[in-house]
């Protein structure tokens, strides 16, 4: 028995721009927070691991509820 090796996540092109996009809205957002001073330098990594994680989780659960009900 082989384990996959170098496989990235298996994610759609729909989850992929959902990605990105919530990556660099939410870098902005912690780049934001950071300026003013209600967050941290350390702490400013949270929100952009959300922001990249969550919208393609999303729009996976979503996909598969569209697909639950045909």
């Amino acid at each position: 028995m082989s384990l996959p090796i170098n496989k990235g996540l298996d994610l759609t092109p729909a989850q992929w721009i959902a990605a990105w996009a919530g990556f660099f809205l939410s870098a902005g957002l912690a780049h934001v927070l950071v300026a003013l001073g209600y967050l941290s330098r350390n702490w400013a990594i949270i929100p952009v691991i959300i922001g990249f994680g969550a919208p393609p989780a999303i729009v996976g659960w979503l996909k598969s509820r569209k697909q639950g009900r045909s």
